[in-house]
């Protein structure tokens, strides 16, 4: 989905934070993998984008979630419920 909305968007950036399941052989241009971080890190990156996305089959409720949208980011997450 990145990569196409980067077609549009060709200054557009992804941050890719913590563990990722199943990673892609390739990524697109533009994205950026941090790996994981301390909270005290993430926080200042949070500060610094305009959307944060938190696909997930694991977490239900995450405190980065919350973290994002008590600093006002909106937030695109998995309806996980079990």
């Amino acid at each position: 989905a990145f990569a196409r909305y980067r077609t549009r968007d060709p200054q557009a950036v992804l941050h890719v934070f913590g563990r990722i399941i199943d990673e892609p052989a390739t990524w697109p241009e533009g994205v950026i993998r941090h790996g994981h971080v301390p909270l005290s890190t993430l926080t200042g990156h949070l500060q610094r984008m305009h959307l944060m996305v938190f696909p997930t089959f694991f977490e239900g409720s995450s405190l980065v979630v919350y973290q994002a949208l008590a600093l006002g980011l909106p937030v695109i997450t998995t309806n996980n419920v079990s």
